[in-house]
């Protein structure tokens, strides 16, 4: 037996010194590494990592090279997923994408993955090699070997209080995963109020990083129901972008407001007529009249309805909508609505008037007194158009005919000329002056009014078209003639005695 034990010793002992680059005893081999990372789709994810190997084994003047592996059995041929060394194979679906850290001479193994796919999820174990005999593979069950967790890239989380109150200041804040990419996210909101500043922090819990932009505004009443968007943007230099948002819509708690009554009258079991935004309405006895109170409140305030002054007919009530069934003169008054929840509270009243049946409203006799108003006017209008034209009928119209030439000549009844100017002033009755005092006196023979045998003047100055003979006198003296108006003909005819 003591054989035996003494030969498997020797044979394990020859075992190590056949097995090239690896030692039987470790101690001077340690790594330290997280068991399990997790990365979102897209994103990047570094698995920290920190190494030590046996010094004695290696050359001071060798380079230090350092591979990472999908989990399983290592092989000399077998391509690794990152590396720096720049002769070994790279497997297709890593390059460009894991790269391991620039510091392996300092013992620094980290392992970065850009752009995660869900296909990148398994188990990873490093190797190190350094001529001439330091090569060595961390594998389990010793050494850890790093589980990469894939999942779902998430949307943004917008956290806010539970309720926003109007006029209270309030911070809200969008949490997205923050990514190893040396590009940081990009956080943008929509549908902030004007002139809203945010802030960006960056936090870290569980191994994760939080990417985090907070803003602090005042909300109002117009803000409730308002869409609010966080969108976060990753993306590297050569990559395409990723976005993700979140939207909520703001629940801002407010007083009530903008209250008002509409109101329908029903009579004989007929709709009359639907008035918006009243404040007083006349109905009539056994009309049936509903009152509904509008406002806009958040959270939905309780309606009281009372009556001013108090009925017995009337009690006070807890609804949005004031039935009166067959109102009488006593339900006439003033009705309130109060709106109230827990933010405040807000009132609008109603007055009712209430008329018997048959009875002129209010409005019937408004409308009376508009008519006679408009018809006396109008009454007043046509009296004064038959008065003025009755002062035209019994005016008296004194007519002048008159013409200019070169030169004026007045003709005397006693001048020496006298018979020349009268056979001249027929001429011009006949001609184109006397034609004129024609026309003026056919216009004006209803406008001229007197007796049948009332004796009229008229100045009638008669011009010679060619003068013959100068008259001495500078100022011959004026002649009459006697008018009369004649029955049968449309205008007057003058004689004059020469």
């Amino acid at each position: 037996m003591g054989h035996f034990l003494e030969f498997l010793s020797l044979g394990l002992v020859s075992m190590c010194l056949l097995w090239k680059g690896v030692r039987c005893v470790h101690e001077e081999y340690t790594i330290h590494a997280p068991d399990t990372v997790s990365v979102q789709e897209g994103l990047c994810v570094i698995i920290p990592c920190n190494f030590m190997y046996d010094t004695n084994a290696a050359s001071s003047g060798s380079p230090l090279y350092g591979y990472w592996y999908e989990e399983g059995k290592w092989t000399e041929e077998r391509p690794a997923v990152a590396t720096n060394n720049k002769m070994k194979p790279i497997e297709d679906y890593a390059r460009g994408r894991f790269n391991l850290s620039e510091e392996v001479e300092n013992g620094n193994c980290s392992l970065i993955i850009r752009d995660a796919k869900e296909t990148d999820e398994k188990k990873y174990f490093f190797r190190m090699e350094k001529e001439p005999d330091a090569k060595f593979s961390y594998i389990r069950p010793k050494y850890v070997q790093p589980f990469v967790n894939v999942t779902k890239l998430e949307n943004p989380k917008i956290q806010m209080p539970g309720n926003l109150r109007a006029g209270h200041q309030v911070n809200i804040t969008c949490i997205a995963p923050e990514s190893c990419a040396l590009k940081r996210p990009h956080v943008s909101w929509k549908g902030l109020p004007d002139q809203v500043k945010t802030g960006t922090r960056v936090t870290q819990a569980n191994n994760f990083k939080d990417h985090i932009s907070v803003f602090s505004f005042i909300p109002s009443a117009a803000d409730d129901g308002q869409e609010l968007t966080c969108q976060v943007t990753y993306g590297e230099e050569g990559q395409d972008p990723l976005y993700r948002n979140e939207t909520v819509y703001l629940n801002v708690s407010y007083a009530p407001q903008k209250l008002r009554i509409n109101a329908e009258v029903i009579r004989s079991n007929t709709s009359l007529q639907n008035y918006t935004n009243h404040v007083r309405l006349t109905v009539e006895e056994c009309d049936t009249v509903v009152l509904r109170c509008e406002m806009e409140g958040n959270p939905l305030p309780i309606v009281t309805w009372q009556k001013i002054p108090q009925s017995s007919r009337f009690n006070e009530t807890l609804d949005d909508e004031l039935r009166l069934t067959n109102v009488t003169m006593q339900d006439e008054g003033e009705y309130e609505c109060q709106a109230q929840n827990t933010e405040g509270s807000a009132s609008v009243t109603f007055r009712l008037y209430v008329t018997s049946r048959g009875a002129w409203s209010p409005t019937v006799i408004n409308g009376v007194i508009v008519g006679l108003v408009v018809i006396g006017v109008i009454m007043l209008i046509v009296a004064a158009i038959l008065m003025y034209k009755k002062c035209e009928r019994e005016g008296k119209v004194v007519i002048d005919v008159e013409s200019y030439t070169e030169q004026k000549r007045i003709c005397s009844i006693n001048s020496p000329v006298a018979k020349e100017c009268n056979s001249i002033g027929r001429n011009q009755e006949e001609g184109k002056n006397v034609s004129q005092a024609q026309e003026k006196m056919g216009k004006g023979t209803d406008e001229i009014y007197s007796e049948p045998d009332s004796v009229n003047y008229v100045s009638v100055i008669f011009i010679p078209r060619e003068p013959h003979q100068k008259v001495t006198s500078e100022n011959p003296p004026t002649e009459y003639a006697e008018v009369k108006k004649s029955q049968s003909s449309d205008f007057t005819r003058s004689q004059a005695d020469i």
